[in-house]
């Protein structure tokens, strides 16, 4: 490899931590203008209301068909149990992970709603106008991905606002805190883990929600392009189902016997603590 190639690449491997440090170092003197003490009770009440459409859009199309049948009430019963996966997700980071809802995620968050109000009533016309049916499938493939960088940037906030990462901030020269900007950082970040260790939940709880809406938009885009959507809805919700299976019989609320093999697979907070308190385990 010639010099200036390598000096390319190594340029090009450096840009995520040059573009880690920039947010590190501007974001703080933002959230200082922005607390969003008020925002989040606001929030709620928004969706509470939003939730109200979605089930009536449900209710409707329900009683236009028998449920076998009718692969709309199904499209609208996932996207009724995906809104509350939402809402669930919202108070897991806001609420229980203390991260503070400021005014970026109270405006992403009425996109997000305005995205599932536009699908609900798009698969509720569909019985009038057929063609809308693929305009609402157009519609939830955009839904995963805003719930997708939603969620990465609520979990990129909150490594920012680490312990871990305020003492990279601490460090002197630019250098430095270029240095020790690695996936540590990221993916084994003590401050981080002792506040899901708080309240049950290990860091893959925080990851299996946006490899969902990857697998998501994934499924839309088989909906519309590949599959017939008459039984593909059943996939979809049974897909739902096995996930919130998944996430909250391993992740949220598991039992005594998944948490003691989650602490032998190394994956679970009792992992982290059998880990500190072993004498031949490394500090943090």
């Amino acid at each position: 490899m010639s010099l200036s190639a390598y000096a390319w690449s190594r340029a090009i491997g450096r840009l995520p931590k040059r573009l880690f440090l920039w947010v590190l170092e501007h974001e703080s003197n933002t959230r200082r203008r922005d607390l969003g003490e008020r925002n989040l009770p606001f929030a709620q009440l928004t969706m509470a209301v939003i939730l109200g459409v979605v089930i009536q859009g449900t209710a409707t199309s329900l009683s236009r068909q028998s449920f076998l049948r009718n692969y709309r009430a199904v499209l609208l019963i996932t996207a009724l149990l995906l809104f509350v996966e939402m809402y669930i997700v919202l108070l897991r980071y806001h609420e229980r992970l203390r991260l503070p809802y400021v005014n970026l995620y109270m405006f992403s968050d009425l996109v997000i709603s305005i995205l599932f109000v536009s699908c609900v009533t798009l698969i509720a016309n569909s019985w009038d106008h057929e063609a809308a049916l693929d305009t609402a499938l157009q519609v939830l493939a955009l839904l995963f991905m805003a719930l997708l960088i939603r969620q990465v940037i609520a979990f990129v906030d909150l490594i920012l606002q680490s312990r871990d990462v305020e003492t990279v901030a601490q460090y002197e020269s630019r250098d430095a805190r270029l240095s020790a900007i690695n996936l540590d950082l990221v993916l084994r970040n003590q401050d981080l883990r002792s506040k899901l260790a708080e309240i049950h939940l290990i860091q893959w709880g925080l990851f299996v929600p946006m490899i969902a809406d990857l697998i998501g938009v994934g499924f839309v885009l088989c909906a519309l392009l590949v599959f017939s959507i008459t039984w593909w809805s059943w996939v979809g919700l049974v897909g739902f189902l096995i996930y919130e299976l998944v996430m909250f019989g391993l992740f949220v609320g598991a039992t005594e016997s998944v948490r003691r093999m989650q602490a032998s697979m190394g994956i679970g907070p009792g992992a982290d603590r059998q880990e500190r308190s072993s004498p031949c385990g490394l500090q943090p």
